[in-house]
């Protein structure tokens, strides 16, 4: 539900909180976890120093699944991505060694398909 409301950045923390409220409430959450998840979703691509464990949670898994084999290689493609920004960015350290694990799966993978 963090991307609700658009494609990018700026649709989504403008209109994702509105829909994200309406859709819980209809589906009978109370306001107070309403409100945690809205504030999530109107901030999820800021890297606040403190944040909440939800948002940590929300925030690494995010970050994690732009090393997977759907989402890899739309980010490799852009020249001069650092994927080790995004490592640095994750705020576990699980996290962290689960994402560098990937990211040597991809290249490794990579490197398969280019010695075809």
């Amino acid at each position: 539900m963090h991307d609700v409301g658009g494609g990018s950045i700026k649709e989504q923390y403008e209109k994702g909180p509105a829909l994200a409220s309406s859709l819980l409430r209809q589906m009978g959450c109370d306001k107070d976890f309403v409100a945690r998840v809205c504030e999530i979703v109107g901030t999820h691509h800021d890297h606040p120093e403190n944040p909440s464990v939800p948002f940590r949670i929300l925030y690494d898994s995010d970050k994690i699944f732009m090393f997977s084999p759907e989402e890899f290689p739309g980010y490799d493609a852009v020249p001069g991505f650092d994927w080790h920004k995004i490592v640095d960015l994750i705020y576990s350290e699980k996290g962290k060694q689960l994402a560098e694990e990937m990211l040597r799966q991809r290249r490794s993978e990579k490197r398969e398909v280019e010695q075809v």
